[in-house]
């Protein structure tokens, strides 16, 4: 995992200003979790569309050198670029009464980029040092068991923030952001004093 200094890369414009389809599905957003309180395993979530502009897929090639986030591995050389949201949008795993950290979809500090196969859940064998060929060979030809990839995990210690007005002071992080240590007040866009 690399650390990541956004203290060089400007946040993009469609998030800076933000632009107006980024303003009206913040909107939208808000009104459609608004309407489903409380969040139960029956709700979707939003689907969101405007967070992943060209201009922040270039100022997140920028921020990371057109490495992933997650494995370093250059992303054009393992496939798509993907916008990950470290706090999922979109629901937790195995927490389906959270409706994820949805009003996060949009901050520039909540957002890396990754391959797609750290941004999926995705079954695939992991090759261990010391492996020969043979055993190598063999697992490829099983149908793999686990499923790796970030997706939407998210553990935590501590209790969960439920809506953008909930401070996140209290959470302990167990899975390290590449971009260190983020002030809540920041991630948040609220003083610490609110």
């Amino acid at each position: 995992m690399r650390k990541l200094d956004r203290a060089n890369v400007a946040v993009p414009p469609s998030l800076a200003g933000p632009s107006q389809a980024v303003a009206n599905e913040i909107a939208n957003a808000i009104t459609y979790y608004a309407a489903r309180v409380p969040w139960t395993a029956d709700h979707t979530s939003y689907q969101f569309q405007n967070y992943r502009g060209a201009d922040v897929k270039i100022a997140l090639r920028r921020l990371a050198g057109g490495n992933c986030a997650y494995c370093e591995s250059k992303i054009g050389a393992v496939g798509a670029r993907e916008v990950e949201h470290y706090r999922p949008k979109g629901g937790i795993a195995a927490l389906a009464g959270h409706p994820g950290y949805w009003w996060l979809a949009h901050r520039w500090d909540n957002l890396l980029p990754t391959c797609r196969d750290c941004n999926k859940s995705l079954r695939q064998h992991i090759v261990n040092p010391g492996m020969t060929e043979a055993e190598v060979l063999e697992l490829q030809g099983r149908r793999a068991a686990a499923s790796f990839g970030k997706a939407n995990q998210f553990e935590i210690r501590g209790q969960r923030a439920v809506g953008g007005a909930v401070m996140l002071n209290s959470k302990i992080r167990c899975l390290s952001t590449p971009a260190g240590t983020i002030p809540v007040s920041t991630l948040l866009g609220i003083s610490r004093s609110s």
